[in-house]
């Protein structure tokens, strides 16, 4: 157990919070012209931890 109360919960803590920086009006840049630059680079790679925790909380519960 973590200090979540449950196993996985850490990740599953990081992967809320990870989901609520990809939503579409989050600026995860202040500049615009940062933000255009960045922007999709910046949510592929949030989704891609996204889905890197969800694979590690599977394996918790799978063993």
């Amino acid at each position: 157990m973590n200090f979540l109360g449950f196993p996985g919960g850490f990740y599953s803590k990081q992967i809320q919070i990870l989901e609520n920086f990809a939503k579409d009006d989050v600026q995860l840049y202040r500049r615009a012209e940062t933000r255009e630059k960045w922007r999709d680079t910046a949510r592929a790679n949030l989704m891609r931890c996204i889905t890197e925790l969800k694979k590690r909380i599977a394996e918790i519960y799978s063993i």
